[in-house]
């Protein structure tokens, strides 16, 4: 298994998903209007990733916008990643956001009461 990165374009975030250090990072803003070949690439490489490695496994988020596609992209991959959590794979969320961004503390707040999985929540400044 191996380590895969997607550079953000004008629509799409950075996304690094990570075997040796068992963590997927996303990092930037997402506009994109057609979700499922970027949502699916996602789900199938920590999927894979299950199969060989039953190491804890970390999600870091730090978006700077999501648009509704996007939203629903992201809610998505975290229910997939819940249902791991929920069988016993070792998962944490760490998400970062602009303090003054309540849409993205409003989304955060969402998942926290929706999912399991923990999601540790950081201001930046």
């Amino acid at each position: 298994m191996r380590t895969f990165m997607l550079e953000a374009s004008e629509d799409s975030p950075y996304v690094l998903m990570d075997y040796e250090e068992g963590k997927i990072i996303i990092k930037g803003r997402s506009f994109m209007e057609d979700t499922l070949p970027f949502q699916e690439a996602i789900i199938d490489w920590f999927r894979t990733y299950i199969s060989f490695s039953n190491k804890p496994f970390t999600i870091e988020l730090e978006l700077e916008y999501l648009n509704s596609s996007s939203h629903q992209m992201l809610l998505f991959i975290i229910a997939e990643l819940n249902k791991y959590y929920i069988f016993g794979q070792q998962i944490s969320i760490t998400w970062s956001f602009f303090n003054e961004d309540e849409y993205m503390k409003d989304v955060i707040e969402e998942c926290q009461k929706i999912f399991e999985i923990p999601i540790k929540e950081y201001a930046l400044v």
